[in-house]
């Protein structure tokens, strides 16, 4: 990780409380001048938007290498003329439900990098990024006491049958096989004092509750967390670069049509901290 000059960058805070528009000069960002800045604003705002940085797959990588190690680096598409990997053009199509990158490890990755190379027709396609740490503060003190020993079930069938309720036998034993159920705390304590929610559509389950009593309580605080005053809009153009806290941050793509050749370059950040 490269650290930085000292030099201040122009930031401008978004209303909504999460996400702010960030201006620097490419070479800046491809040298890591401004990497610890960076990784501050990161924590402080949630969403990292860089505007008109046309920043190309290559010089992606060696930007998101500033930040710290990186875990995967890759086009995401879910249009199949697009994406010549099938499955992976497959799976995106879970991108429209609201999730957080890592749910199936234990220790999630740190930040998710993100820049479009294909728009989708219209606003269609644009991502939703919610709040988790606001969405966790607005709770009711006994809320808080209730739900912070409580751990949940991920998996990633849960997320696929979301979009392919009737999947075939070899979907399903592909499903489970490439993402087995995996446990998180429902409320992670971060290691900077902040608490978060750790939900989205991977959640299925509430370890020692009943599973209806369960499945109504995620259902529940998904659309707590999701509620407009924690959600942040950000609509691309070509050249924009955002970058998210993917530990405290929820994320989807506004519901798209799979023909629009939308095609993206996404990189993630290792994490250093499990939910805890």
């Amino acid at each position: 990780m490269t650290s930085d000059t000292g030099d201040t960058l122009q930031v401008r805070p978004s209303a909504a409380g999460l996400g702010c528009h960030v201006m620097a000069a490419k070479a800046d960002l491809l040298g890591g001048h401004h990497a610890t800045q960076i990784r501050r604003l990161l924590v402080a705002h949630g969403v990292l938007c860089f505007p008109a940085v046309a920043l190309d797959d290559d010089e992606q990588l060696i930007f998101a290498r500033t930040l710290g190690e990186v875990a995967s680096d890759w086009d995401v598409s879910s249009d199949r003329t697009v994406n010549r990997n099938e499955r992976l053009a497959e799976y995106q199509k879970s991108s429209v439900n609201w999730h957080f990158d890592g749910f199936g490890v234990d220790v999630p990755e740190f930040a998710t990098i993100m820049s479009p190379r294909i728009l989708a027709n219209g606003s269609a396609g644009a991502t939703e990024f919610a709040n988790c740490y606001a969405a966790y503060q607005a709770l009711c003190a006994a809320d808080k006491e209730a739900f912070d020993s409580l751990r949940i079930r991920h998996s990633f069938e849960t997320t696929m049958r979301l979009v392919k309720p009737q999947p075939s036998e070899a979907e399903l034993e592909e499903w489970r096989k490439g993402g087995p159920p995996h446990t998180q705390p429902l409320v992670w304590h971060h290691d900077s004092g902040q608490n978060s929610l750790l939900l989205g559509a991977s959640a299925f389950r509430v370890e020692g509750m009943d599973l209806e009593e369960g499945r109504a309580l995620i259902a529940r605080l998904n659309a707590w967390i999701t509620q407009p005053r924690f959600v942040y809009r950000y609509e691309w153009e070509i050249g924009d670069l955002v970058i998210w806290d993917n530990t405290g941050v929820l994320h989807r793509a506004v519901p798209y049509a799979p023909d629009s050749k939308r095609l993206m370059h996404r990189t993630t950040i290792l994490g250093h901290e499990a939910p805890g």
